[in-house]
């Protein structure tokens, strides 16, 4: 019998991830040359730290930001070459008012201080018909490089490294980053109730300390009510039997059109349901029960029947290729799907598999969790 693996794909995300929303240039000039380098930091040509070393540590920083800007509003200018800015750092005393100062230190402090390795950063574009990139810090604040663009010849500018996680139609944004992003801010920490939706976007399945997430994305143009129907029908279903089999200890398990009618009181999960074309729905909950319907729901659309027979001989490896060797989630989150499978049996499994094969069909539903079978 072949095997059948099952990757989770669920990013575990620590309690202190940020997300920052970073302007790329003014008037997004950058954009291009930010996210297809996959790179992001201030415009802020020769600024001319040193890498490695904590900016408390740089000499003359405020004296570095005026340069930089002088330097920058000459490029701007052109180059004349009767106007070019001196070289040494203690010709900048002075220069500069303070509070066009202080925000320009706020933000060299952000990037090359604050932002840590694993925060994410939003770079939005100009236009609504192009997405905003959102990428994930690699290295910390002081791993930052040189980066040359042709507006700054020869006086490079100071980035940091991101690989890219996800792209988001600007116009998908939340309508309070859209407010931050017309106003002239270089670097700005988003709110902590803001970031749920930037890491289900971009991850799908995701987990934080005290919560599980998964999130099913629609692709079909039209999502009926008996889409509705069936896919919360399956929800409630898995639900049920976690809440029975995880959370109560028990051996019992109930069929599809028995659970419709239980009730999981405070242990349901919350939805949220996004409707268009593409669209999704989001499934939170402080226990494992979305990661559970993740891999349910990605076994009955793909192998049916079959996954009754395979988890009896042990023939289903459950992993998360997103997680470091040995996550306990991991593991238990694989202990509880098989224990209901094998419980649900050729009696139960088949009839709640074809309620999830017929709103993967219609409404084009997936899940980020992916099936493989290995002979």
């Amino acid at each position: 019998m072949p095997t059948i693996e099952v990757d989770l794909r669920t990013k575990v995300l620590p309690q202190t991830t940020n997300v920052y929303v970073g302007r790329p240039g003014k008037e997004y000039r950058l954009y291009h040359q930010f996210t297809e380098g996959h790179v992001i930091g201030p415009e802020l040509p020769g600024l001319d730290l040193q890498p490695g070393v904590p900016l408390a540590q740089q000499t003359l920083m405020d004296n570095r930001i005026r340069r930089s800007v002088r330097l920058r509003n000459w490029h701007g200018r052109g180059r004349p070459e009767d106007d070019v800015p001196p070289t040494a750092l203690e010709a900048y005393n002075g220069h500069l008012a303070a509070n066009a100062l202080g925000q320009y230190r706020s933000v060299v402090t952000g990037y090359f201080e604050r932002v840590n390795a694993g925060d994410l950063v939003i770079i939005p574009p100009q236009s609504f018909s192009q997405d905003a990139v959102v990428g994930e810090f690699i290295g910390g604040p002081t791993d930052f490089e040189s980066f040359n663009i042709p507006r700054y010849v020869g006086h490079p500018l100071l980035v940091r490294r991101f690989r890219t996680v996800g792209r988001i139609p600007k116009p998908k944004l939340n309508a309070r980053i859209l407010d931050l992003i017309t106003k002239p801010n270089m670097l700005v920490l988003l709110e902590r109730q803001l970031r749920s939706e930037i890491y289900s976007a971009v991850y799908g399945n995701y987990t934080t300390a005290d919560s599980f997430n998964t999130r099913l994305e629609v692709a079909a143009r039209e999502f009926t009510t008996d889409d509705d129907f069936n896919i919360k029908l399956f929800i409630k279903f898995v639900t049920q039997n976690t809440i029975k089999t995880s959370i109560n200890g028990e051996d019992e398990v109930f069929g599809i059109k028995v659970t419709a009618f239980e009730d999981a009181g405070d242990l349901a999960p919350d939805l949220q349901m996004n409707i268009n074309s593409p669209g999704f729905i989001g499934i939170s909950s402080k226990f494992l029960i979305p990661s559970v319907i993740s891999v349910l729901f990605a076994l009955a659309v793909l192998h049916g029947a079959d996954v009754v027979h395979a988890a009896e001989a042990g023939k289903i490896l459950i992993g998360n290729s997103s997680a470091p060797a040995g996550d306990a989630c991991t593991a238990e989150i694989a202990e509880v799907a098989l224990k209901q499978i094998k419980l649900l049996g050729l009696d139960k499994w088949p009839e709640a598999c074809e309620y999830a094969r017929k709103v993967a069909e219609h409404a084009q539903m997936t899940t980020s969790t992916r099936v493989v079978q290995k002979p």
